[in-house]
């Protein structure tokens, strides 16, 4: 006679690793921003449609000699005379005149999951808890992969908004390297050309948790209250969702011993409240539960600060 098996255990969720996440260092939308008739409680939010937004940009101050003359401001030349030097200057202040960040829009996109089992081993409560706790844990991976490659979403065909829609950093990288570096030289790059896009601005820089600790023993970042930062102050994104991270566009795969990383500024996010549904339609038929999750999200960023920068894994 066979025995019976003993009370089936169901494994806990696997614990959230304590910093390193894109949700770590991303900032969240207010809810406010997006959505109608808030803070009345019956206000909808219209994430799910899509956001526009205008980015901060990427202009510097502008600076000249304080003498006054026949031309009432010098720019960045030290030619009090106005007649030599670039840019040039006209009176009326037109060349401090920086241009307004363009309005994008961003899609938003999906994020879903479902289990089914037997109803002979299982209940909807267990799937319940189980697609909650998953989407929960998995979520800013999810994320982080849209913010690379925009694989869930796609360009707008015609209208006014065609073309808009599908930011990522993979279509909007300024590559700073192509030639592949060490993570220290790298890092040397990428701060400069974040010091020239930010102006002294906090960016984040977005690697795959392979390069994290060679980040860490060898180029000086550490953990700070909870969040990996640079040695100039920049945080660091080491998401699930970094693994195989796309190359920019235009550029060739790398080599197995090679990583494209990335460096932004702000990295902006929204999502909505996790929806679970249960079907029971399978449960006549073939004694079957199935529970499906979903939730919306939405992610922005300023185009005008995304760089990328391929890294040897084993320079000589």
């Amino acid at each position: 006679m066979i025995p019976a098996m003993g009370a089936q255990w169901k494994m806990p969720r696997v614990p959230r690793r304590p910093w390193g996440l894109l949700l770590d260092v991303a900032t969240a939308i207010p809810v406010a921003e997006t959505s109608e008739n808030f803070p009345n409680t019956n206000g909808t939010n219209r994430m799910p449609m899509g956001v526009t937004y205008v980015p901060w940009g990427c202009d510097r101050l502008r600076i000249g000699d304080a003498e006054c003359g026949a031309v009432e401001l010098v720019l960045e030349d030290g030619d009090a005379a106005g007649d030599e030097g670039d840019p040039g200057f006209s009176p009326g202040y037109t060349e401090l005149e920086n241009a307004f960040p363009a309005t994008l829009y961003q899609k938003a996109f999906r994020i879903a999951d479902g289990l089914g089992c037997s109803d002979l081993s299982s209940r909807f409560g267990d799937l319940r808890e189980r697609v909650s706790a998953r989407m929960d844990l998995m979520t800013s991976e999810a994320f982080a992969r849209q913010l690379i490659s925009g694989v869930a979403t796609t360009p707008i065909v015609g209208g006014d908004l065609a073309g808009e829609g599908n930011h990522n950093f993979s279509d909007d990288a300024t590559v700073i390297t192509t030639i592949s570096a060490s993570i220290e030289h790298a890092l040397i790059a990428i701060d400069e050309w974040l010091a020239t896009a930010l102006h002294g601005g906090r960016g984040i820089i977005h690697v795959s948790p392979g390069i994290l600790s060679n980040l860490m023993g060898q180029a000086g970042a550490k953990v700070t209250d909870g969040e990996i930062v640079t040695a100039s102050g920049h945080l660091v994104a080491a998401d699930a969702g970094y693994v195989g991270m796309a190359q920019p566009d235009g550029q060739a795969t790398p080599a197995a011993d090679q990583r494209w990383i990335y460096a932004s500024g702000p990295v902006w996010y929204q999502m909505s409240d996790f929806k679970i549904y249960d079907d029971e339609s399978n449960i006549p038929t073939v004694n079957r539960l199935v529970t499906f999750g979903e939730a919306f999200g939405i992610v922005l960023y300023d185009p005008c600060a995304v760089g990328a920068a391929l890294v040897d894994l084993a320079p000589a």
